[in-house]
């Protein structure tokens, strides 16, 4: 997504067969009552800090595509630091794998 202060990044969370992770919390959370049309595992990265920006060694990106002429409905904003922790929280949630 462009914005007059610069590119803002989307990131999605899919597995090694390009599969996406689902946005999962459990019962005990509020975020599970808010109502999602997306439940992918999607950000939009807002970073102020630069120094807090991945380097190579530890970003792996497995695609670059055309923009789409309508940008996906991403409902989630946080910086790199807080992407790390919500996809380790991800990675050890079964409800949040991808199906089959």
């Amino acid at each position: 997504m462009s914005h007059r202060l610069g590119d803002f990044p989307t990131v999605e969370m899919i597995d090694e067969r390009g599969q996406p992770y689902t946005q999962y919390y459990g019962s005990d959370d509020i975020r599970a009552k808010v109502p999602n049309k997306d439940s992918r595992a999607r950000w939009q990265i807002v970073e102020g800090l630069r120094k807090r920006v991945p380097s190579t060694d530890e970003i792996q990106v497995v695609a670059q595509e055309t923009p789409p002429k309508v940008p996906p409905d991403v409902t989630d904003s946080m910086g790199w630091r807080g992407l790390r922790v919500e996809c380790s929280r991800l990675l050890d949630e079964p409800n949040a794998r991808p199906k089959g």
